[in-house]
């Protein structure tokens, strides 16, 4: 099994934020063989496992992952067409299946271009935007459960799939491929479309700076970034980490970011917005690892001390 796994790999090499310390072990397997081979290897080790495709709604801890980190984004990325259905493996960039739907004229998740992240990953999180989202095009899915190594088809409707999350997330499955519908439109159209969205998130969104996407989810009937910009909190800064001042709900690195400044920094916007419109601010990015701090409570408090951050 050591063939299949590699040592201490840093994992900030291999998501979005470029932030995070060491894997215990890691691995990319090529097949479902080697999936189920390295989920035994982890079970007899009893190691902790983190699955992971591009990285891209994640925070990695300073100190890593001690356990195995399984990255499906390399491999498991074949797609095939149907007419109007398209079958894809998880690890498939989800802006790439965006991308050939559109160039066949093939509506229904081109509001969601531009989006990171790989198949698996968007249907986990129910990934959306323009009031659009992955449950408006699924079908059904094929996933794994790790803690049985047993694989079942499941239907969209049986997935629960809710705002930012669904079956998969609340029960920690492995999804293995996605099967979604598209209804035939205007190949112009579409292009036109994902032109539009594409240079709207690159106008709105810090693309040049390593990020997690959204911080937080949309609470309702408000934007957290809304929010965030009224408690003048753009440019606030921990280290290396710093509040976009192009759109509020982006935390940036801007250069060599760490995991527990970023937290500090969620965590002082949880505070003061909590403080200001009685908004408890609920993360989106996914933590993984040990913080030494603990996500902001009202009323509990911080269970260490905030560390002072400058405005910038």
């Amino acid at each position: 099994m050591m063939n299949l796994t590699v040592s201490n790999y840093p994992l900030g090499k291999i998501n979005t934020f470029k932030i995070g310390g060491c894997a215990k072990f890691f691995a990319q397997p090529s097949s479902q063989k080697q999936l189920l081979k390295l989920l035994g290897f982890a079970k007899e080790k009893n190691l902790p496992l983190l699955v992971m495709g591009k990285g891209s709604n994640l925070l990695l801890s300073d100190k890593g992952w001690d356990g195995l980190v399984l990255n499906i984004s390399s491999f498991f990325s074949d797609l095939k067409w149907e007419k109007m259905h398209a079958h894809c493996l998880s690890g498939m960039s989800l802006d790439k299946l965006i991308s050939e739907a559109v160039k066949k004229g093939c509506s229904g998740l081109e509001y969601l271009s531009g989006i990171p992240g790989t198949v698996g990953g968007a249907v986990a999180m129910n990934a959306g935007a323009y009031d659009s989202c992955i449950a408006h095009s699924l079908i059904s899915v094929r996933v794994l459960d790790p803690a049985t190594a047993e694989v079942s088809c499941v239907d969209r409707d049986e997935l629960e799939l809710g705002y930012r999350t669904s079956l998969v997330k609340k029960n920690g499955l492995i999804v293995l491929s996605a099967k979604f519908r598209f209804s035939l439109c205007d190949t112009a159209k579409l292009a036109a479309v994902r032109k539009d969205v594409l240079k709207r998130r690159k106008e709105k969104q810090p693309l040049e700076l390593p990020n997690c996407g959204s911080v937080f989810k949309r609470p309702h009937g408000n934007y957290a970034g809304t929010l965030i910009e009224k408690c003048s909190l753009k440019g606030y800064r921990c280290g290396d980490v710093e509040i976009s001042s192009k759109h509020a709900n982006f935390i940036v690195n801007r250069g060599n970011g760490k995991a527990e400044d970023v937290l500090r920094v969620i965590n002082h916007v949880r505070r003061t917005v909590y403080e200001k419109f009685g908004i408890l601010l609920e993360p989106e990015v996914i933590f993984a690892g040990e913080f030494s701090q603990s996500l902001y409570v009202p009323d509990a408090g911080l269970k260490v001390k905030e560390e002072k951050c400058n405005e910038s």
